[in-house]
């Protein structure tokens, strides 16, 4: 069960975007957009979208390492804002 005030903790991770397969075997298998944190995919998701709404805008981040800034639960991040990371 997911602690009730984690939704209300935004946090800003820096990480690479990839497409990948999610909920394997499930009902809910799907290509998704994620970012791998803690060494598990978590799914990228607007703020207010639906669980299996896939963004277009979202997906075209694949393949690039972006800085995000929202609320992260146990398999979804919910982005509030999105900015290309700084090369290092």
């Amino acid at each position: 069960m997911t602690d009730p005030d984690e939704s209300s903790i935004v946090t800003t991770v820096t990480a690479p975007v990839v497409r990948r397969m999610v909920a394997v075997g499930s009902k809910s298998e799907r290509e998704a957009t994620v970012v791998v944190l803690d060494g598990r995919p978590v799914v990228l998701r607007w703020r207010g979208a639906g669980a299996f709404d896939d963004d277009p805008g979202l997906a075209a981040l694949a393949g690039s390492t972006v800085t995000l800034t929202g609320t992260r639960l146990s398999t979804a991040f919910l982005v509030d804002e999105v900015t290309a990371a700084a090369a290092s």
